[in-house]
């Protein structure tokens, strides 16, 4: 048994916008709270929540439901994100 099986349990599998199956696991969104589905074999191939707003959200205008990632590749440019 690996580290990762002991300290990830996946929830299920999803297909990408590309047809690909993957194993996904569940985080809350560090804005709103409402969960989000995240690839566990291909890093930053997350699923948002979209219409799905939790009874509890913090935030239903939040990026996650209003332009939510589905099945594709997050990226983030660190070099723009980052730099003064």
């Amino acid at each position: 048994m690996s580290r990762e099986d002991v300290l990830e349990i996946p929830v299920g599998a999803r297909q990408d916008i590309a047809g690909f199956w993957h194993r996904v696991n569940t985080a809350p969104c560090e804005e709103c709270g409402c969960p989000y589905d995240y690839s566990l074999d291909e890093v930053g191939v997350i699923w948002e929540a979209g219409e799905n707003v939790e009874e509890d959200c913090l935030d239903a205008t939040c990026d996650c439901h209003i332009t939510p990632v589905a099945g594709l590749r997050f990226r983030l440019n660190f070099k723009e994100r980052f730099t003064a």
